[in-house]
């Protein structure tokens, strides 16, 4: 699945960009995160989900945001929207790796993280950037996306930092801005997050392979992208 076209929805039309649009380079943690909207298979409403740039041209977030999709698109920091390349999808693991093209980034720093280590989830699309501590470090075991009925196991944690619908493919971070993992869900016992390690991330970023999927009778219903602020003119 790629696209290589942006369409946004604004007041004066419909206006497309290209792909290859210089885009100006991430050199900060605050410019990492993405905004991820989506339209389901099945006739839903648009959802949104949370995602950051790893490396150059290279985007992780959790598969459940973007598997069994009919149509989707990434937001980055500026507002400018892109319809990036599936490089890979691990529905076991629940990440999957996007590309970019052009979005120049570099590596970012990671760590293992212990219990009581500070950390904090950088700009959820839902709630923003929240502060938290590793409650623990944890093997989970879930199920497969796209295969309820088989169970799947990873390393990851449970941790402090509150987080809503939303916010999932968001990273954690410690203090010194390494990255620790993903969210990928809520808590149902307390007021915590559960997060993927970044172990498990490092591991799929050069794998390649994505599930197939087919949308059967797809609403007509086209995924709206708000507009980038335009400067004006002096």
């Amino acid at each position: 699945m790629s696209w290589r076209t942006l369409a946004v929805v604004c007041g004066l039309g419909l206006v497309v960009a290209s792909q290859t649009t210089q885009v100006a380079p991430v050199t900060a943690m605050a410019q990492r995160p993405v905004v991820i909207a989506t339209l389901p298979c099945q006739p839903s409403l648009q959802s949104t989900s949370s995602g950051f740039v790893i490396d150059n041209e290279t985007v992780v977030t959790v598969a459940h945001a973007i598997y069994e999709t009919r149509d989707f698109a990434v937001r980055d920091s500026t507002g400018r929207w892109f319809r990036p390349e599936i490089l890979h999808m691990d529905l076991d693991r629940d990440l999957a790796v996007l590309r970019i093209p052009g979005l120049r980034a570099s590596p970012m720093a990671t760590r293992v993280a212990g219990a009581g280590d500070a950390v904090e989830m950088v700009e959820g699309a839902a709630s923003g950037t929240t502060e938290g501590a590793v409650l623990r470090r944890v093997r989970l075991t879930t199920e497969s996306i796209g295969d309820l009925e088989r169970k799947t196991a990873r390393s990851g944690y449970e941790m402090s930092v509150a987080i809503r619908g939303g916010d999932s493919g968001a990273a954690i971070i410690d203090q010194d801005e390494n990255l620790i993992g993903v969210v990928f869900a809520r808590s149902t016992r307390r007021e915590a997050a559960w997060v993927t390690s970044v172990s498990e991330i490092l591991s799929v970023l050069d794998n390649q392979g994505v599930p197939s999927w087919e949308c059967e009778n797809p609403s007509g219903v086209e995924l709206i992208l708000e507009a980038p602020e335009l400067d004006e003119k002096p």
